[in-house]
């Protein structure tokens, strides 16, 4: 199995913990991650990806 392929569930795994920590009760701290972890997971295939010349 690839690397990237293995972190998908953990990146969902943690964004749907965020998530549902943000929506029992909201604070700036939750919301500050889950942005954060919706953009690491928006850049996680560009890291993963070997250009050979």
């Amino acid at each position: 199995m690839n690397l990237i392929q293995m972190s998908y569930p953990v990146f969902f795994i943690g964004l749907g913990v965020l998530v549902a920590l943000y929506l029992r009760k909201p604070r700036p701290l939750h919301a500050a991650l889950i942005i954060g972890l919706v953009g690491l997971f928006w850049m996680l295939p560009k890291t993963f990806i070997c250009r050979s010349r």
